[in-house]
């Protein structure tokens, strides 16, 4: 029984033969007596009902000795309730239900009477009636542990049965199977951006795509969050789960409109092929947990590769996600044991090559491994949630090494820090900064807020509210990895942005490319065109910095100038007087200069 139909009366329906008001007590004791699953009997006239008989009434008239003889001949007219239960088919078992309790629970014992547009269509009773709710009910306790309940698809525990299934079917018949692991790109900062509304309507319609790329003998499960499974039963070639996840792959990326909000995704998928990748133990054997753990190390190599791809499984993954999943672990612990540590990069005014601000970048120095690189464990804070909790020590450690530098007379200008757009998402991004610059006592001026191009154009209107915000309360503002995203000058006009920061990628094509520097000539001159001052992040060489110079940008950081430093290193490049000046680039930047 499918829980999700609608319940009605009809389900109940008896096929009892009524009795007209005329028929005598003798006939109708003879029909009770032929017929002993009658509880009751309808007095119909035209097809209306009049009324109701029971068998313990009629029992009852006739259980005396001569009974039959006086009542026998008497009318059942005379004898029938008057007011039965009557429904129509049509009648939801809830109400029907509800009806009995108000009336008393008598037509639990004594039956109703179901009719179809007032016409006699026949007779309902109590047990019928417990009997139909109580599999509907067990029916619905199956669909709540068997199945999601927001997408509808199989759940977990479905899913595991079902794949043990598949595995000791192909062992069986001798053929291969696969089991695909796909996991949605971006879904937590669409969820956290959009609201939690949009993200369940996002989950759904992927589901229903998906769906419809699935053969019947397949199946399509929802693992919880943005995961999902694909069981292929019956697979030739290792060829044909690559086609089937291209085709996985270009279903999940085309946009989804979501009411008002058009949405796009796309899809990482991991492929692992039974028995071929089975490392559960001898030929027979069907471990079930060993092809989803290597389902899933595929799927993790995917993001890896840059998303948006499907990668089969290597034995050597799981190695790399028992890796993965200790270093989560030690990451966890990292804010707690003070493992983690912030280093600092000096920005150079290129007029005078004074310290401008800081650039505030956290390094992890692990008790075993050293010191972890950002690239290696800033990705899995963003995919497990902890970048919050990280960007808020960040937010307010930098907030307090800038004010006691400002207290022991040094100037360091602004520092920086980066907002990951899990940051930047959070409803209550204004006040933790609030929070973090009262508590440090730092003067707002003295902090400045960098977000990614990309982040600032993934919801437009609120990326003006939330700076909007920030500019309202002084905080400065600059839009990093400028010319790697899609924003155009309208948007840019809208936003309450300081600074443009160019990316290092075309810093770094100035002197190789004639694209790169002329990339570097344009974002220059539509960012003055705004009034918004530019920033020239990745400076490694003199002729990048005498081309920056030469071309009207503000500022540049990179290593010509210097790393990224403990605050006792930087100290000497924020005393009074100190300029860059007499770092030894200059004199390079003279000869470049002489010699152009």
């Amino acid at each position: 029984m499918n829980p999700k139909l609608p319940m009605i009366a009809r389900s109940l329906l008896q096929p009892v033969q009524p009795v007209a008001p005329e028929t005598t007590m003798s006939e109708v004791f003879d029909l009770f007596t032929a017929n002993p699953g009658w509880v009751a009997l309808p007095i119909v006239q035209d097809e209306r009902p009049l009324g109701l008989i029971t068998r313990n009434l009629v029992i009852e008239r006739f259980a005396q000795p001569f009974t039959r003889e006086i009542f026998g001949r008497r009318r059942v007219g005379s004898f029938m309730e008057s007011s039965p239960l009557v429904v129509e088919c049509d009648t939801d078992l809830d109400d029907l239900s509800r009806r009995i309790v108000e009336a008393g629970m008598q037509h639990m014992y004594d039956g109703f009477i179901l009719t179809d547009s007032g016409a006699y269509a026949g007779m309902g009773t109590g047990p019928n009636l417990m009997r139909v709710l109580t599999e509907r009910k067990q029916a619905h306790l199956y669909q709540l542990a068997h199945f999601d309940a927001l997408t509808g698809l199989p759940n977990r525990l479905l899913f595991q049965d079902r794949l043990s299934t598949a595995m000791l079917q192909a062992r069986r018949a001798g053929h291969s199977m696969a089991l695909l692991f796909v996991d949605l790109d971006r879904f937590k900062v669409i969820n956290d951006t959009l609201g939690h509304s949009v993200g369940d309507a996002l989950l759904k319609a992927v589901a229903q795509r998906l769906s419809s790329r699935v053969r019947e003998s397949d199946t399509l499960a929802r693992m919880g969050g943005d995961e999902f499974t694909i069981i292929l039963t019956e697979v030739r070639q290792a060829e044909d789960a690559a086609q089937y996840a291209k085709s996985i792959l270009e279903a999940a990326e085309k946009p989804y409109q979501l009411g008002e909000h058009e949405v796009f995704v796309s899809a990482s998928v991991g492929v692992t092929l039974f028995p071929q990748d089975d490392e559960s133990g001898p030929a027979g054997s069907t471990d079930s947990e060993s092809l989803l753990k290597n389902a899933d190390a595929a799927m993790y190599r995917a993001k890896e590769q840059g998303k948006n791809n499907f990668q089969f499984y290597r034995a050597e993954m799981n190695g790399a996600m028992l890796e993965r999943l200790l270093l989560e672990t030690d990451l966890r612990r990292a804010l707690d044991n003070g493992e983690l540590v912030l280093h600092y990069q000096p920005r150079i005014q290129c007029s005078d090559g004074t310290v401008t601000g800081v650039e505030a970048l956290i390094r992890w120095r692990h008790p075993t491994m050293g010191l972890v690189p950002p690239a290696k464990f800033i990705p899995l804070a963003e995919e497990t949630g902890l970048i919050v909790p990280l960007g808020d020590w960040v937010l307010r450690t930098a907030c307090t090494q800038a004010s006691e530098w400002r207290a022991s007379g040094f100037h360091p200008g602004r520092v920086a820090i980066n907002l990951s757009a899990r940051q930047f998402c959070h409803k209550d991004l204004l006040g933790t900064i609030e929070s973090a610059l009262s508590d440090s006592r730092l003067d707002p001026s003295c902090l400045e807020v960098e977000l990614t191009e990309s982040l600032a154009m993934r919801d437009v209107r609120q990326t003006v509210v939330t700076l909007n915000a920030l500019n309202d309360i002084g905080v400065s503002i600059a839009i990093d990895d400028f010319g790697t995203g899609y924003s155009s000058l309208a948007y840019l006009r809208r936003f309450p942005v300081d600074f443009l920061k160019i990316d290092r990628t075309f810093v770094h094509d100035i002197g190789v490319s004639e694209d790169g520097a002329a990339i570097a000539r344009a974002i220059i001159s539509m960012a003055h065109s705004l009034q918004l001052s530019v920033i020239g992040e990745g400076v490694e060489t003199a002729q990048q910095f005498d081309f920056l110079c030469r071309h009207g940008c503000e500022e540049v950081q990179g290593f010509l100038f210097a790393k990224a430093l403990p605050p006792d290193e930087v100290v000497p490049l924020i005393a009074p007087g100190y300029t860059a000046t007499a770092a030894a680039v200059y004199p390079e930047v003279a000869a470049i200069r002489a010699s152009g």
